[in-house]
Formats: C-alpha cells, sequence, structure tokens
C-alpha cells in the first residue's frame, strides 16, 4: 500500500483530495506549465516568443543583436549562444 503523508488509511477510503495545483503527468501538466514558462520568459526575462515557432524564445540586446536563442520542448530547455548569456539565463 502506497503511503500518503499524513492520511491514514480510514481517511483514503471516506475523503477525496482536491489537488490545488497541476501534477506532473496529467493531461494538462505540460500546457500549464508551457503557459507559465512562457510568461517568465516573456515577462520576467524580457525575451520574445518567435512568431514561426512557439517554442523558440530569443532575446536581444540594445542594438538588436541577438545574445540568447532558447527552445523548451515539455519541461526540456535548450539555451544557445555565449557562455556569459548562458550563465545569466540559468541565473534568473
Amino acid at each position: 500500500m502506497v503511503e500518503f503523508g499524513q492520511i491514514d488509511h480510514e481517511e483514503i477510503k471516506s475523503s477525496c483530495l482536491q489537488l490545488n495545483k497541476s501534477i506532473y503527468g496529467m493531461v494538462d501538466a505540460a500546457v500549464i506549465f508551457y503557459k507559465a514558462y512562457s510568461m517568465q520568459l516573456m515577462k520576467s526575462m524580457g525575451m520574445t516568443r518567435s512568431k514561426a515557432a512557439t517554442c523558440m524564445f530569443t532575446k536581444q540586446d540594445k542594438t538588436g543583436k541577438t545574445i540568447l536563442v532558447t527552445s523548451c520542448h515539455v519541461d526540456d530547455t535548450l539555451v544557445s549562444e555565449t557562455p556569459e548569456s548562458i550563465a545569466s539565463f540559468k541565473q534568473q
């Protein structure tokens, strides 16, 4: 039997649990993660979503030069550019 922390066997039989957040593996988990992740990239980190591929984000410097490119698939992220840009991305 799987133990659920503070819930005893009688509570398991008589109670239902309501999830307040999505759980990895649920049908909507990837969509919920993508929405939160893309908002973080665009609002907090100043990145721009690609019009051609919605999973790709870029960041430009003040002159318009691309300084960082990221691509996400489900919950994996590929980051490409200089080591300094990647280190800055990881800190944020």
